[in-house]
């Protein structure tokens, strides 16, 4: 038995204890296989106005150069599945309906980088939650949490695709225990047979210039005319794809109360109303202020439209 065993248990434990429902270490080695299919999206346009994904290409590819002298990735992934509270015909994605994931997952992963720290002294760790320059899929998928769906989301075979991921890069040495599973899609096309907007090009290929979330979230300015009547309702990210997957039928029902706590009724009456400064003070703990003021009312002029 490893010598580092019983302190990657003890870490996993403190991990489910802190509220993660998955929990795995894999050793931080380059991505040379993700980081060519990376590479070639990139090249093929399909990043839109998302620059610093090929900005960032070298760190994506190489933990190392994230966080110098790395010897583990502990990946980690917490359901958000629930029913929708959205009550009208703008539609919002089931990740943005109650607080920031990143408040949520980040004030987990300070209590367990405070716990690792504490164990391995001169340790060193870094947390991200989709924020850093790290694949959080690739290696949540090498770690075995989930395969990667069709339309390019970790499907886990327990809770389905509703799952926020993290990872935790330290110099402190864990034991290895995670294991890829096998892609478990097999014929399935159900999702890119439903995409709205045509955004699943082939199968594992998104274009995000062609995607709902993306348009309504990263994407400033207008929307290309085309792409305004395949937008179907949604103001803030797009769930279709995973609406459709057979291995979200029975996903659980989170246990966090704050993917919950709605910042706002969400009904068309209430965001009809909206002002700039109420935008701004109700969505200040939320996801949706990614998409701005701008891009919100944009959005709901383009729902509106559609109704």
């Amino acid at each position: 038995m490893s010598p580092f065993h019983d302190l990657t248990r003890r870490l996993e434990e403190e991990a489910r204890r802190l509220g993660f429902d998955l929990v795995r270490v894999v050793k931080p080695e380059r991505l040379a296989e993700e980081g060519a299919r990376l590479c070639e999206w990139l090249g093929r346009g399909h990043v839109g106005q998302m620059g610093w994904l090929a900005r960032t290409f070298e760190k994506r590819a190489d933990p190392s150069r994230v966080l110098s002298g790395v010897r583990a990735i502990v990946c980690l992934a917490v359901n958000y599945h629930h029913e929708d509270l959205c009550k009208g015909a703008y539609r919002v994605s089931k990740y943005a309906q109650g607080e920031d994931y990143h408040r949520v997952l980040s004030d987990r992963l300070e209590r367990l980088t405070g716990w690792l720290e504490r164990e391995t002294p001169g340790e060193r760790t870094l947390a991200c939650v989709d924020t850093g320059p790290i694949m959080e899929k690739a290696w949540a998928q090498r770690a075995g949490l989930g395969w990667m769906g069709k339309h390019t989301i970790l499907i886990n075979p327990e809770l389905g695709s509703w799952v926020f991921l993290a990872v935790l890069l330290t110099t402190a040495e864990l034991e290895a225990d995670g294991e890829p599973l096998a892609d478990q899609c097999r014929t399935c096309t159900l999702c890119i047979e439903a995409c709205p907007s045509g955004a699943i090009v082939e199968p594992y290929v998104l274009d995000a210039r062609k995607c709902i979330s993306y348009l309504t979230i990263e994407h400033r300015g207008p929307v290309a005319p085309a792409m305004e009547p395949l937008m179907d309702g949604w103001i803030f990210g797009c769930d279709v794809c995973q609406e459709v997957c057979p291995w979200n039928r029975n996903a659980p029902t989170t246990g966090e109360s704050r993917f919950l706590e709605a910042p706002i009724e969400w009904s068309d009456e209430k965001l009809d109303s909206l002002t700039e400064h109420d935008f701004t003070q109700i969505f200040g703990r939320s996801a949706v202020r990614r998409a701005r003021w701008e891009g919100f009312q944009r959005d709901l002029r383009i729902a509106r439209a559609l109704r």
